[in-house]
């Protein structure tokens, strides 16, 4: 007869991910990463204001000011996945430190 297999702790599991997710932010890789995003976000503005300046038609301007929209999010989204992580993390352990009762005082150091 087989051993049942071990189920791990879903609460477990889910604090390891976000460890390992929030670890990314540290990265230099990563910040390598945001620069060249916020600049391909600049560079984008920068097209859609020359052609708001060319007198383009509002339907074609919308059309890439929707298509625009929809790629930055797209671009961020691995940013807010790490900071959710990360506050999640700083969030329990708020509420595991408030959880943990107060260490008496040691009275026996008072006559030392």
């Amino acid at each position: 007869m087989s051993e049942p297999e071990h189920v791990p702790d879903p609460e477990r599991v889910l604090l390891h991910a976000a460890e390992t997710i929030s670890r990314l932010g540290n990265l230099d890789e990563f910040e390598f990463l945001r620069r060249e995003v916020e600049m391909k976000q600049e560079r984008m503005k920068t097209t859609l204001s020359g052609r708001i300046m060319s007198g383009e038609s509002i339907e074609s301007l919308q059309r890439q000011v929707d298509y625009d929209r929809g790629f930055v999010d797209g671009m961020l989204y691995p940013f807010s996945v790490v900071r959710n992580a990360a506050l999640k993390l700083a969030e329990l352990d708020e509420q595991r430190e408030a959880s943990e009762p107060e260490e008496a005082e040691n009275m026996w150091r008072n006559y030392g």
